[in-house]
């Protein structure tokens, strides 16, 4: 069993790095159907905290820098949205 765990960690490690890489290169409401629900999390709590790292350091180059993230961030939440109100592809049937 430890080793089954083992393999699955090791296995969700390089599924995360290729997440992390695939993130920038197409929309987020595309990108999110490309991974498991889990990645897609940690994934997006990943660009989250650098992007408001980034709107903080430029806060005194541009006092309105964390408005506009907040911006961006209602922007993304919004388009999520949207895309539930959609008609969702059905998932693969499941193996008999």
């Amino acid at each position: 069993m430890n080793a089954t765990v083992a393999k699955m960690r090791s296995e969700l490690r390089g599924y995360l790095d290729e997440s992390i890489k695939a993130y920038p290169s197409k929309p987020r409401t595309e990108w999110v159907f490309d991974w498991p629900s889990q990645l897609t999390l940690v994934v997006n709590q990943i660009f989250w905290t650098h992007e408001v790292d980034e709107a903080f350091a430029n806060i005194g180059k541009d006092k309105d820098a964390m408005k506009k993230y907040s911006e961006t961030q209602v922007k993304q939440l919004t388009d999520l949205i949207a895309l539930t109100r959609t008609e969702l592809p059905n998932q693969r049937e499941p193996r008999s």
